[in-house]
């Protein structure tokens, strides 16, 4: 081969290697910043799993006290396994507290509640007619009493302002009663 080939060859072969060098060297350093990536995620999921791994005994702990509180908590829910049934326990419960409290009830209905999650709610939106001593009587009793019921909204208004004499006010009660119940299925 003369010195001239010789330097083609060189030359040739100087700027293949260049070529491969301006592709390869941003390959390789993406490669290795996508390696350092994957490494550093893997350490922390190595370490979220050792740390989880430590705490495995106080996770039990912590879902056998969750547990008895449910249990606990049992007696203060509204009875029933379907959203109807509870809607219809909800009623008898606020029916008989209205009848204890000398009210009268005018409506009951049920409202829609879609509340995902192991314990939901279930409401009733209702008018009751009666006078102020019933009304106190009768938040007290929902409030205080089992199963555990919630007023979250309610409006009182009179229609006659200025009742007779000797006769008791005659009062409209518009309210939204809540409570919470245990679908079935649910452990």
């Amino acid at each position: 081969m003369s010195p001239r080939e010789r330097r083609a060859v060189l030359w040739g072969a100087a700027l293949v290697a260049g070529a491969l060098l301006l592709r390869g060297v941003p390959w390789a350093a993406r490669e290795a910043n996508a390696a350092r990536e994957g490494l550093a995620e893997r350490t922390v999921t190595l370490r979220r799993t050792r740390a989880l791994v430590r705490g495995v005994p106080a996770t039990r702990e912590s879902l056998a006290t969750a547990l008895a509180g449910v249990v606990a908590l049992a007696p203060a829910l509204v009875e029933g396994g379907t959203q109807a049934e509870a809607a219809a326990a909800l009623a008898a419960a606020v029916s008989l507290a209205a009848g204890q409290a000398a009210l009268r009830v005018v409506r009951l209905d049920p409202a829609t509640d879609s509340a995902p999650g192991p314990i939901r709610p279930v409401t009733l939106r209702g008018e009751l007619q009666g006078d102020i001593a019933g009304l106190t009587a009768f938040l007290r009793a929902v409030e205080t009493g089992r199963p555990l019921l919630t007023v979250g909204t309610f409006a009182v208004t009179a229609p006659d302002p200025v009742p007779r004499a000797g006769s008791p006010e005659q009062l409209r009660i518009e309210l939204e009663v809540t409570g919470w119940f245990l679908p079935r299925g649910v452990p």
